[in-house]
């Protein structure tokens, strides 16, 4: 019996798996806040163009979450988002009357940096999975826990991200 490979569109890339951890995060955190939630747009806009290919997608994770902020502008008074595609359209435009969530969208990439680091630097598997609960929820943890254990004869290799001084005033 022959076993034919999956197309290539079934694999997602590390870009496609960064967005999705960036906006499950952004869900988790924002469960009680929904109306300061940022949209999918401006997670996407920002981590494309943050993107870098790296080591693992924690590394990538750590690279895109410290780089979204500098995508950002400050122009007039007003947060600027632009649309790549679209001159003149700003998608920071939600934010203009709010001040509320432009100050959550930057804690929330603050509190990201700190959890996905925080996963990328946990020495032992449950510690992992704890992180990674606490983080993305458990339906992910639990995915994660199930991936490790598919295959006992494969280790799990750990990327650690690289620290961030305190006091970083880098999302402010």
């Amino acid at each position: 019996m022959d076993v034919e490979a999956l197309p290539r569109r079934f694999f997602k890339t590390t870009l496609q798996r960064t967005v999705q951890a960036l906006k499950r995060h952004r869900d988790i955190f924002f469960t009680d806040d929904l109306g300061n939630r940022p949209s999918s747009i401006i997670i996407t806009t920002l981590a494309a163009q943050s993107y870098e290919p790296r080591g693992g997608l924690f590394d990538v994770l750590h690279h895109v979450v410290e780089q979204m902020p500098t995508h950002v502008d400050y122009k007039l008074g007003r947060y600027v988002i632009a649309n790549p595609v679209e001159s003149g359209e700003n998608f920071a435009d939600r934010w203009i009357g709010h001040p509320a969530r432009p100050r959550r969208f930057f804690e929330w990439l603050e509190a990201a940096l700190r959890d996905f680091t925080a996963i990328a630097e946990a020495h032992h598997t449950d510690d992992m999975l704890a992180r990674t609960a606490h983080a993305l929820g458990s339906r992910p943890a639990a995915a994660a826990h199930d991936a490790l254990n598919a295959d006992p004869g494969v280790t799990r290799r750990l990327v650690v991200a690289a620290p961030v001084p305190a006091g970083n005033e880098r999302f402010a």
